[in-house]
């Protein structure tokens, strides 16, 4: 008797710490139209750029620890989704290049999965600074990254994540374009630099 009660006890203290650590849980969503990427290059005719409004996903985090600020790893989990055609240049026909060269027709989006996140420094209010690694899917192919990130407060529901990365093309099985349309005379480069800002709001329907 005394071991089934001890069972049970043990029982209901896990059942207890589980249902208090999932409280302090919060899934933020994205906010449409309030997001951008940005990804630049270069060519030996001129640099280029494409952007896009669009970031699909959530962001699940313990926000008692964003509050707070200290340093060290947070739990949290993002997955993230851009469409590759909502990723415009301005032409026509450098859309057309960009999709084909990312298999767009095969590969619709890029994603985004995270693994670890931790708290360098600063505060939720100012701009938290964080280090982030995890699994980047471009055309296929996916690759471990290291991604910092800045966590800033916009109000008492909402927050904005901003990051930058430098990627090759060629890492991604990406062959920098070389345009037809030019006769093969543009020559793109393998390294650009990509950028995001994206807006997020606690999910309305969570408890």
């Amino acid at each position: 008797m005394k071991r089934i009660n001890t069972l049970l006890l043990t029982g209901w203290a896990l059942v207890a710490a589980l249902t208090v650590s999932a409280q302090t849980m919060t899934r933020y969503v994205s906010i449409p139209g309030s997001c951008k990427v940005l990804i630049e290059g270069t060519s030996n005719i001129h640099d280029w750029t494409v952007e896009g409004n669009v970031i699909a996903g959530f962001l699940e985090v313990d926000k008692d620890a964003l509050v707070k600020g200290t340093a060290g790893p947070v739990k949290a989990a993002v997955s993230v989704k851009i469409t590759v055609r909502s990723l415009k240049s301005g032409k026509e026909k450098m859309d057309e290049v960009m999709q084909e060269h990312m298999k767009e027709d095969q590969f619709k989006f890029i994603e985004y999965k995270l693994d670890e996140l931790k708290i360098v420094k600063g505060s939720l209010d100012k701009g938290l600074e964080c280090e982030s690694k995890g699994d980047l899917t471009i055309s296929g192919v996916t690759k471990k990254i290291d991604l910092p990130v800045t966590i800033t407060k916009v109000d008492d529901e909402k927050v904005k994540v901003v990051g930058k990365i430098d990627l090759k093309m060629t890492t991604f099985g990406i062959k920098p374009p070389e345009p037809k349309l030019a006769m093969g005379l543009i020559k793109t480069g393998d390294d650009v630099k990509v950028s995001i800002e994206w807006a997020i709001r606690e999910r309305k329907d969570q408890k």
